[in-house]
């Protein structure tokens, strides 16, 4: 099975370039130096009438934690429905307890919002104290896949929890690996970790923007290497 490109843009100009250099998937966001909240509706709707290939923004309505009240649920839920009708194919999203386990109410809750969509689970699931017990709920509530280093900063450093990920018995989710992942390391990790169904980067490179008040906010997706990182995807394959 191919292994999937998901490329990490919070504009625009950094989606298009990130689908014209070859990523299978973008994941939108806004505020990527936060870790990435909701991307506003004007931008998911425009990368959707622009690109061709699959946009699933993320639901996080605030930087921080993942640990949610009733209000930010009900916000979530109003923004899932807002993408829904505005014709997104997937969604990506996460909560968990105080006590550091997947948050199973609120889970269901928006995956019922999410309903016919396909929902990744994103990199909360790192902090999870029994992340191979979470891994095992998540499939039960229906999600589709998981982001994950490996509970690590960085997937290179979460490797061996990877592995242990992708060689579960009866695990029916795809596991894609996130975080410090560029051209020159991702062929250790596939193949260390060959069963892996994704590789999501951010693929960033800093535009010296010197009229900005925010300069280290300032990148875009970098189409050389999104380009290197699909080849050594295919290289991968096909060898």
């Amino acid at each position: 099975m191919a292994v999937q490109l998901e490329i990490c843009a919070n504009s625009f100009h950094s989606a298009l370039l990130a689908e014209t250099a070859g990523a299978d998937r973008i994941e939108l966001c806004d505020n990527l130096a936060e870790g990435g909240t909701t991307p506003s509706i004007g931008l998911v709707m425009h990368c959707l009438e622009q690109l061709s290939i699959p946009v699933f923004p993320i639901i996080r309505p605030r930087a921080g934690g993942f640990v949610y009240d009733a209000a930010e649920i009900k916000i979530m839920r109003h923004e899932i429905r807002a993408f829904r009708k505005a014709g997104v194919k997937g969604l990506v999203l996460g909560a968990l307890t105080k006590s550091l386990e997947v948050d199973i109410n609120c889970c269901k809750d928006l995956l019922q919002e999410s309903e016919g969509l396909e929902v990744t689970f994103h990199r909360a699931i790192d902090l999870c104290t029994n992340p191979e017990h979470a891994l095992n709920i998540l499939q039960e509530l229906g999600f589709k896949r998981v982001l994950t280093s490996g509970g690590k900063a960085t997937a290179l450093e979460g490797i061996q929890l990877l592995k242990k990920f992708s060689s579960m018995q009866n695990l029916q989710l795809e596991i894609v690996a996130g975080s410090g992942i560029n051209s020159q390391n991702v062929g250790r990790l596939l193949t260390d970790v060959p069963a892996l169904a994704g590789i999501h980067t951010t693929a960033k490179k800093s535009k010296h923007n010197t009229n900005s008040m925010f300069p280290d906010s300032n990148f875009d997706t970098d189409p050389n290497e999104v380009k290197s990182l699909k080849d050594l995807l295919r290289h991968h394959i096909s060898s």
